[in-house]
């Protein structure tokens, strides 16, 4: 199994990953706690952490599929939201 995130922009922008954070944060402080929540929240939108964002560069979920097709053929293909999974099963082959 292979899981990776796919977006339809090779890199989203910036602003996307501090819209995220800010939109998690209700939830991350009713499983974490204010203190905790208040921490990830600072990290999620520190310029260290979202430089190292701005180099990720992502596949489509069809560029996925292509490119990973070439190495793993027959593989099933599975949407996870932000991410895309392919399962892929090796074939017997004969014993020689």
């Amino acid at each position: 199994m292979l899981i990776d995130n796919v977006a339809s922009q090779p890199t989203p922008p910036t602003w996307v990953q501090i819209v995220g954070a800010v939109r998690n944060y209700p939830g991350d402080v009713a499983r974490l706690g204010r203190r905790q929540a208040g921490w990830l929240l600072k990290f999620r939108t520190s310029a260290p952490w979202l430089e190292h964002l701005a180099s990720d560069r992502y596949l489509s979920r069809s560029a996925f599929e292509h490119q990973y097709a070439a190495v793993f053929p027959g593989g099933q293909y599975h949407s996870l939201g932000y991410a895309h999974a392919l399962v892929w099963q090796k074939t017997a082959t004969p014993d020689k």
